[in-house]
């Protein structure tokens, strides 16, 4: 990503010494804007926090139930670190419960639109880390609501590979615990 500048300089004729732009034919002051129909940079996170500090923020304002803050803080982690499989469970889990709840207020499109991001954040989670149970067992959860929602609107073969993928998703996550079981009960070596 390149900043914005504050503001634009132009050579003079011979090349030398730029000078500040000018905008309407007035010389800007300097500091300002030369880009005024640019939004501000809202892209900065806030210095100093990981991303596991914004998720474990994510996670208290989920318990909290203000979703949309959650979802942001879970937004900057994943720009703070797009590799962190954890940041992409967080968002998922906010876009999870978000879309539980317009499903309780009666917005289905809106909860099937979360849904369907949180599918989208589990998968990256997923990609990541494939080892992580936990991972396959949220997106399984998400499939299994889509399935519902495809269910209802008729649309069966729909229904049946979503159900198919929670399903997988399932065991997947069966399959990686019990390993994790076995890993952790087995004497350790001397």
């Amino acid at each position: 990503m390149v900043p914005i500048p504050n503001q634009i300089t132009k050579e003079k004729e011979n090349g030398d010494n730029p000078v500040p732009a000018k905008r309407n034919g007035k010389k800007q002051a300097d500091g300002a804007r030369c880009f005024p129909n640019l939004p501000p940079q809202t892209d900065r996170l806030p210095v100093g926090k990981t991303a596991t500090q914004l998720c474990e923020e994510a996670l208290e304002l989920l318990r909290k139930g203000r979703h949309n803050e959650a979802i942001e803080k879970a937004k900057e982690a994943k720009r703070r670190e797009p590799e962190n499989p954890k940041a992409f469970n967080i968002s998922g889990i906010c876009l999870h419960h978000r879309g539980e709840s317009n499903e309780k207020n009666g917005w289905l499109e809106r909860a099937k639109e979360d849904y369907g991001k949180a599918v989208s954040d589990y998968s990256k989670a997923i990609k990541s880390d494939p080892k992580n149970p936990g991972f396959y067992s949220n997106r399984g959860h998400v499939y299994k609501k889509l399935a519902e929602f495809a269910q209802k609107a008729g649309q069966t073969e729909e229904a049946e590979e979503l159900l198919a993928n929670a399903k997988s998703d399932r065991e997947t996550a069966g399959k990686l615990t019990a390993k994790i079981g076995k890993t952790m009960n087995s004497p350790k070596p001397s």
